[in-house]
């Protein structure tokens, strides 16, 4: 028997796949034996052989599809680390997507393209935070900057919370608030669900083609203006803006006009969402403002507003960069 036993053996460790095969039957069974008392310390050498199976088996498919990032488990949430950021995954599939050496935050391009113009953060708002990955990047960044998040969808705040709260670096210097940011103070309606394309519900945003048809929930929550979040939160300038709120960025016209002047930069985006004529009175005023605007994709720069206004409208969606060449507001 002894010789049969020893003979088996070594058939297994030539062939890794049956091996595996074996022993997973053996974890369910042992793991249905115990079910009910698992936790017992007498059966602390088989929790220890399920959960380093489990971990061996997430390694290999890391590396099958040649995921860099890490990856941690905590409860029921698992956390995807990029730049040294912990992401919450729950929310989306963008942050399991990325494979090899491709950087993971869209924090770092950002960044990037601020430090060439020769603009260091020292006060930011990130309109449209939705799970905070730019915000905590530059928090992290820019530990001394004041920076303020602000996500309008109740689901999304709540994981951009647990993101916040999560983190190996302190984020004292990063306040979140839960508000659309829209052209009146009151209260919106908008899309429900952890989805980082929420948006406010008024007659010129349009869904998707593929979510015509499909029961769209929504829900009440408040709003305010750009121009007096500002305020309530004493940003008397701001070296970074970040906009990104799903199609309602021409309702920050009035605030802009107002405010412009105090913000030395500003990322916005023209989406999929709106028409993108309705963006034309307000990406004419900001043109007006800094001269000269930049595709955050390429890297092109437009120095007329036509050349800019034909690009943006014959497009699907583009990020926009405008810069102040100055050093001081």
């Amino acid at each position: 028997m002894d010789i049969v036993k020893k003979k088996l053996r070594q058939v297994l460790s030539f062939n890794k796949p049956i091996q595996a095969l074996i022993e997973g039957v053996v974890l369910v069974y042992l793991l249905q034996k115990t079910k009910n008392n698992i936790e017992d310390n007498k059966n602390r050498h088989i929790r220890v052989r399920i959960l380093r199976r489990g971990i061996e088996k997430l390694k290999k498919a890391m590396s099958d599809v040649h995921y860099k990032q890490g990856i941690l488990i905590v409860g029921e949430e698992a956390y995807a680390s990029f730049e040294g950021i912990f992401l919450n995954v729950r929310g989306t599939n963008r942050y399991l997507k990325v494979t090899g050496d491709a950087f993971g935050n869209e924090g770092k391009p950002i960044l990037d393209f601020l430090r060439s113009k020769g603009v260091e953060v020292g006060t930011m708002i990130d309109l449209g935070a939705n799970f905070g990955e730019i915000s905590l990047y530059m928090s992290k960044q820019y530990p001394r900057a004041k920076i303020l998040a602000v996500e309008a969808s109740p689901d999304n705040f709540r994981l951009l919370e647990s993101n916040i709260h999560f983190q190996q670096f302190s984020t004292v210097n990063l306040s979140l608030l839960c508000e659309a940011v829209s052209d009146r103070k009151g209260f919106v309606e908008i899309t429900k669900g952890v989805n980082p394309e929420n948006i406010i519900a008024h007659p010129s945003i349009h869904l998707k083609e593929s979510d015509l048809g499909k029961k769209i929930e929504t829900v009440r929550v408040p709003s305010d203006t750009l121009e007096s979040i500002m305020s309530r939160f004493n940003f008397t300038t701001l070296d970074f803006l970040k906009v990104d709120i799903e199609g309602s960025e021409p309702l920050l016209f009035e605030s802009l006009r107002m405010c412009a002047r105090k913000i030395r930069a500003i990322l916005i985006e023209v989406g999929d969402k709106a028409d993108h004529h309705t963006y034309l009175p307000l990406m004419r005023f900001l043109f007006a403002e800094y001269h000269v605007a930049y595709d955050a994709g390429t890297g092109s720069k437009w120095t007329s507003f036509e050349s800019f206004e034909k690009s943006m409208l014959s497009s699907y969606a583009q990020d926009i960069w405008f810069v102040r060449e100055e050093k001081k507001l």
